[in-house]
């Protein structure tokens, strides 16, 4: 877990962190505090993104997705097993054949997503 100083020094001194009982998708300037559980590529009709499962600090779990185009930017920061905060995301329904939580909705990561 990050230290108060770790995370002084990636907090703004107005940034609200919330859990991910609290996301809504009218939102997307949301602050979380993350743990990356696993992480793992997809390609889907020669698509490439990099799929997530995050906790939060109370152990919720959510599922996050990366794009190719910010895969190197954003999602090669977040390895298993390190806590990150990430600000600055879609909220999108959870769905498909395939659902890695149960989780309403799901994270996009997207150009104005900050990951520190």
């Amino acid at each position: 877990m990050a230290t108060k100083m770790q995370i002084q020094k990636t907090k703004g001194p107005n940034d609200q962190c919330v859990v991910f009982g609290d996301l809504k998708p009218w939102k997307n300037t949301w602050l979380v505090h993350v743990k990356v559980l696993h992480a793992w590529k997809q390609y889907i009709q020669s698509v490439e993104t990099m799929e997530f499962v995050l906790a939060d600090e109370t152990g919720q779990k959510n599922h996050a997705t990366c794009k190719q185009t910010y895969i190197e930017s954003k999602g090669r920061i977040l390895t298993v097993g390190t806590w990150r905060y990430i600000r600055n995301f879609q909220i999108t329904p959870a769905g498909g054949a395939y659902r890695t939580t149960d989780h309403t909705w799901k994270i996009v990561f997207n150009q104005n997503t900050a990951v520190t």
